[in-house]
Parts: structure tokens; C-alpha cells; sequence
């Protein structure tokens, strides 16, 4: 099928990226192995995924003014996305170019992400696991995928401690949509697992985060916290439409809940500090699934948190953490990742394949 083709081809430049020796030849591999995600993107029929048609009416309406200010007004989006649509509306009126542009706007920063993050994240890796587990997802909830997308890319900066660029690259992606404010939250998590060691306490650590996870569903259930930050509640309304079928949570949890072992394991024999940040991380990304199987909502939000396991899972992959020597170490390290990518692969079979999630199977071209 045209999903696997795509993302094999992508993968084997990804894969040849990671073996070269030269940085230029490095980065025009990776532009190759991105043109094939974005073109697939672009040429995808309108009925492909849940809202494509409501964002190219976005760009038909653009093409009607000829003032952005005009445009603004009747507009209910973010303002990031507003200035880049009516940008794109002045250079094209073609559906397949501006989804170009838009699905740019998602992969690009995942590519420059992972090539920031090169030196302890395999390139390979790291794309099977955005494109199993988030690709599709990506095709629907489109300003939120850009949000994402950017967040990975601040958490990039962030690992390698330039915190300014960080803290700007979350504020372009709020302009995308307003719930990348979430990260911020995750920035705070990863400053305090820089500066403690959380292996004494880790229980105390698990209690806090059910709290939190607690207080925080009582904001969005209760107090509709969520109407207050997307602005408008005709856009809560739609954000909560296209909520995805929270039996697809259910399958991941034993997908999430293996990897925080993995984490975990690798955490007690080797810990430091990325380590902790990734299995505070995995905790509560673990908890908004139970929290989505009460209020779908949720699957949503937990983007944010799930988008880390695109370093945090070739982390852990990563041979050095097992805990054997000689052939016994590779073969147990084979062995997890094998196990791993082969349970990824299922579960995007069942979810997009099997449940037709996202609506973007059976593949069209326009």
C-alpha cells in the first residue's frame, strides 16, 4: 500500500543520512527522505482525513481579500495559521501546492529535530516511530501536527540547553494552536529533572503526577478549561469532533506501558538525567490514555507528551543500555527493538487499517 512505500522509501534515505560521513551529503539525504511524507501529503484527495476539506476552504476564502486584516476577521483560527494561509493564498491557488506547504510546516521541523538530536537518536528509528505512530494523525489534526512538530523541535534546543530558542519555538507553535501552551508544562519538567535526582523518590514522584492528572481532568471536565484556552466554543466544539475513537488508546497503553519499562529498566542500571526526563514523561503520557479512555479529549492533548517517544524510544534502543556483554548484549538489544517496531507496525494496522482511524485509508489521489 501507498502509506508503507512511502515510508520505506523515506526510511532508506534516512538510513543511508545515518551512515554518511559527510554533513553536506547527510542533510541532502534527509531532504530527499522528507520530500516523500510532504508529496504524499500534498497529493492526497480531499476526503483524505477528517478536516482536509475545512483547511483548503481556509484557503479559498483567503484568495477573496486582498488585505490580511480583512481576512482576520473572518477568521476563527490561530493567528499563525491565518498569516500562513493568506501568505499561500498569494502564491497559489492550487489545493496540492498549498498542502505541500502546510504538511512542510509538520515534517520539516520532526527532520531538523532529529538531526539536532543525532548525536544519542538514530535517524531511522526515530522516523518509524513518527510515522507509525503519528503520521496519520498528522493528515487530520493539521494545526495542531504543526504545533507539535515545532514543540519536538523546541524540546531539541532544549536538550542541548538553549532555552531561549526553546521558549521562542513554543511560542511559534501556540500561534499554530493555542494548546502547544502545554508544553510549557513539559519544559518545567524537564528543568526539574535536570536539576533532582528523582530515583530516590520515584514513588512520591508517581503520587504527584496522579494528582496532577486529577486536577487536571477536573479542569477540562468541569471547568472547561479548554473553551477558555482555544478562545472560541464553537472551536472547542470542533476540537472535540475530531477527537479520535479512544479504543485506539487502549491498544497503545500496552504500547506505552512497555517502553516505560524499557525506560524505567534502563533508568535503574544506567540514570541520568535525559533518562529521568523520559520516564516522567512516559508516566504521564501513560495517564492522559487512562485519562482518554474516561474523556477522549484527552488523546488529543496527550500529543505533546507522546511526540517524545520519537527520541525517547532510539534512546533506550540504543545497545548500551542492556544490561549483558558480547553477543548476548546484541541479541538482547535485537531482540527489544525487533519486538518493539514489529508491535508498532500492528498497532498502525489496526488502527488505521482495521478501525479506519482518521480517515485516511483507503489512500486517493486528487
Amino acid at each position: 500500500m501507498i502509506y508503507i512505500i512511502v515510508f520505506l522509501l523515506s526510511l532508506l534515505f534516512a538510513y543511508l543520512a545515518n551512515k554518511s560521513k559527510s554533513k553536506t551529503e547527510c542533510v541532502f539525504l534527509l531532504f530527499i527522505s522528507a520530500l516523500f511524507p510532504i508529496l504524499l501529503a500534498g497529493f492526497r484527495d480531499i476526503t483524505i482525513g477528517t478536516d482536509t476539506g475545512n483547511y483548503y476552504g481556509k484557503l479559498v476564502q483567503a484568495l477573496r481579500y486582498n488585505t490580511f486584516d480583512q481576512f482576520r476577521k473572518i477568521s476563527d483560527m490561530e493567528v499563525g495559521f491565518v498569516l500562513f494561509t493568506y501568505l499561500c493564498s498569494k502564491i497559489t491557488d492550487s489545493q496540492i501546492v498549498y498542502f505541500i506547504f502546510v504538511h512542510s510546516l509538520v515534517i520539516i521541523p520532526v527532520f531538523m529535530a532529529i538531526y539536532k538530536c543525532r548525536s544519542f537518536v538514530n535517524f531511522a528509528n526515530a522516523l518509524y516511530i513518527f510515522y507509525f505512530l503519528f503520521y496519520c494523525t498528522t493528515l487530520n489534526t493539521t494545526r495542531q501536527a504543526i504545533a507539535v512538530s515545532i514543540v519536538l523541535l523546541s524540546l531539541s534546543y532544549l536538550v542541548y540547553n538553549e532555552k531561549c530558542k526553546s521558549l521562542i519555538l513554543i511560542f511559534f507553535a501556540y500561534l499554530f494552536h493555542r494548546t502547544a501552551i502545554l508544553f510549557f508544562f513539559i519544559y518545567l519538567i524537564y528543568i526539574f529533572t535536570q536539576k533532582y535526582n528523582i530515583r530516590q523518590n520515584l514513588g512520591k514522584y508517581f503520587i504527584a503526577i496522579t494528582f496532577i492528572l486529577m486536577f487536571l481532568y477536573v479542569l477540562v471536565n468541569y471547568f472547561n478549561i479548554l473553551d477558555v484556552i482555544i478562545g472560541q466554543r464553537e472551536n472547542y466544539a470542533t476540537y472535540l469532533l475530531s477527537v479520535d475513537d479512544s479504543n485506539i488508546s487502549k491498544s497503545s497503553l500496552i504500547l506505552y506501558l512497555f517502553v516505560f519499562i524499557l525506560i524505567w529498566r534502563a533508568y535503574i542500571l544506567y540514570p541520568n538525567n535525559l533518562l529521568s526526563f523520559f520516564l516522567i514523561v512516559s508516566l504521564f503520557s501513560i495517564g492522559m490514555i487512562f485519562l482518554t479512555i474516561i474523556a477522549p479529549v484527552f488523546s488529543r492533548l496527550n500529543m505533546y507528551f507522546n511526540i517524545i517517544q520519537v527520541f525517547s524510544i532510539p534512546y533506550i534502543l540504543n545497545n548500551r543500555f542492556v544490561a549483558f556483554n558480547g553477543k548476548k548484549k546484541k541479541l538482547v538489544s535485537g531482540f527489544s527493538k525487533v519486538t518493539l517496531f514489529l508491535y508498532i507496525l500492528i498497532l498502525w494496522y489496526f488502527s488505521v487499517i482495521i478501525k479506519q482511524s482518521n480517515q485516511v485509508y483507503p489512500y486517493l489521489f486528487i
